[in-house]
């Protein structure tokens, strides 16, 4: 996955700087503004799924914390006290343990891509 995020940082910096290059009404800015758009959804899917993981397992102690546990039997109480002291740490989908896919990562990748499209403006401008 962070291979796949790396690829994403270029292929949108790239022809985001392709796009600036073009007139606007042109069939090749409007198929290069397609490609972008598509690209940022095949981010955006993996990053909004993570995120979702993440709050969900974050939920989980506070949901087995107010169950009905206290005339249960003590396997019962043992199971939960298991998956309540597990919940403590969310479980989020990461991309080599790098960094975290949720939607904080897929901010920092349009951000890093418009700095990336600004320095690649700036040079060939110069």
């Amino acid at each position: 996955m962070l291979f796949q995020i790396s690829v994403y940082v270029v292929f949108l910096c790239l022809n985001v700087f392709a796009m600036s290059m073009v007139a606007v009404g042109s069939i090749e800015f409007i198929n290069t503004m397609l490609f972008v758009v598509t690209v940022i959804s095949l981010l955006l899917m993996p990053a909004w799924y993570g995120n979702e993981i993440r709050v969900q397992s974050a939920e989980l102690a506070k949901a087995a914390s107010i169950c009905d546990w206290i005339d249960a039997p003590h396997s019962f109480k043992t199971s939960l006290r298991l998956i309540i002291q597990r919940a403590q740490k969310p479980v989020q989908l990461t991309a080599l343990k790098f960094c975290a896919v949720d939607l904080n990562m897929f901010t920092m990748v349009l951000k890093a891509t418009y700095s990336y499209y600004q320095v690649l403006h700036k040079i060939f401008n110069e």
